[in-house]
């Protein structure tokens, strides 16, 4: 199933009503199996749905590189692997429903969830013109918004093109597509940006930062938790990355003045 679906309605302009056809974005339920296990149910929007698992998988720590999925099947509102070590010793909760909204993101908290976690070193300098470009290129890649106004797309770029992008009624679930686009190709998502279309929350930049990404950048604003994370894991953030203009909050000497 693609990510839209027509449905009929009943449109009001100027006084007058008639009936019409729109498009609405799908959202569906998939469940994430373990080695056996019913770990969690996803509400997401359709296609990429072991994308948006192993990126799960990823955020939860639950693995690290592509190594550690030693096979996966896919079944009609299921996606099922197998890991290479077996499931972490860390706390394996019972099942649970994570809806597409602000709660489907990382299982984490302040300041424990930190722990463990590496600040982010890259020496990647970009120009600001070249951020501008490539956010501009970002806006329009997106046909699923155009038709339905209902989704959040993310992507993953080299600072010259776009290595993964996705689109999902979620936030999380979109990052989590494209990081698990780059787990499936085994591309290394250290010294790339993150382009988003949703607030950077402390759970996003939590996200980014475990996948080594120095630059975050969002259309949207970022959170007072998510700066000070930022700062202390250092991740450089963008927000209200529009037209000619943006504001950079932690690490500006990534982002050079020099148009590019």
């Amino acid at each position: 199933m693609g990510g839209e679906r027509q449905v009929q309605v009943y449109r009001f302009e100027d006084g007058a009503g008639t009936e019409a056809c729109d498009y609405v974005a799908v959202e569906e339920a998939v469940s994430l199996f373990v080695d056996g296990r019913e770990l969690v149910t996803l509400l997401y929007t359709p296609p990429m749905a072991l994308e948006l698992t192993l990126g799960y998988m990823h955020s939860e720590g639950l693995i690290s590189s592509r190594d550690d999925v030693s096979s996966f099947a896919m079944r009609k509102g299921a996606v099922m692997v197998e890991l290479a070590h077996g499931l972490p010793r860390q706390d394996t909760p019972a099942v649970r429903t994570l809806t597409s909204g602000c709660g489907g993101g990382i299982t984490f908290s302040y300041p424990q969830g930190l722990r463990g976690m590496k600040k982010v070193r890259s020496a990647m300098k970009v120009p600001g013109g070249k951020i501008l470009e490539l956010a501009s290129a970002f806006r329009k890649k997106s046909e699923l918004f155009e038709r339905t106004g209902g989704v959040h797309s993310a992507a993953v770029s080299d600072g010259e093109g776009f290595i993964a992008f996705a689109d999902d009624i979620g936030r999380h679930n979109a990052v989590d597509k494209v990081f698990g686009r780059c787990l499936l190709d085994g591309v290394e998502t250290e010294g790339c940006i993150i382009f988003t279309t949703g607030r950077i929350s402390s759970e996003m930049l939590v996200k980014c930062a475990k996948r080594g990404v120095p630059i975050v950048v969002s259309r949207g604003a970022p959170t007072s938790l998510a700066v000070s994370l930022a700062r202390k894991l250092g991740v450089t953030v963008a927000g209200f990355v529009r037209g000619r203009r943006m504001n950079v909050y932690t690490h500006p000497e990534r982002i050079s003045l020099q148009e590019g």
